[in-house]
């Protein structure tokens, strides 16, 4: 897959996720960034639990959103799936990191 391909497939991923997920609010919430490492099935259903990676920008202030932050992204990816992505391209999606931060609510 050609980057150009890939970036079309990441706008097209965040598109579908977009509906879905809500920040928290609250200080220093937009330096929050959550990564979830994501296995999808070929008709793009979930392929087991969403796994939480790492959240980065954790700040005094912002700190006890953390959690809240993960859930809400790992919510966003259950509720957005089945993802429509094209099949032809499976190999470059089956097997996803997705980043959640202020501004993919916005």
């Amino acid at each position: 897959m050609g980057p150009a391909q890939k970036a079309a497939l990441d706008a097209e991923i965040r598109r579908q996720l977009k509906p879905y997920w809500k920040s928290p609010s609250g200080a220093d919430i937009e330096q929050l960034r959550t990564f979830v490492d994501v296995q999808l099935s070929r008709d793009g259903s979930l392929a087991g639990q969403p796994q939480v990676v790492n959240t980065t920008g954790i700040t005094a202030s912002n700190r006890t959103q953390v959690t809240l932050h993960q859930e809400l992204a790992v919510k966003a990816i259950r509720l957005a799936a089945p993802f429509k992505l094209p099949p032809d391209l499976y190999d470059g999606w089956k097997s996803l990191r997705i980043s959640f931060d202020k501004r993919l609510s916005q």
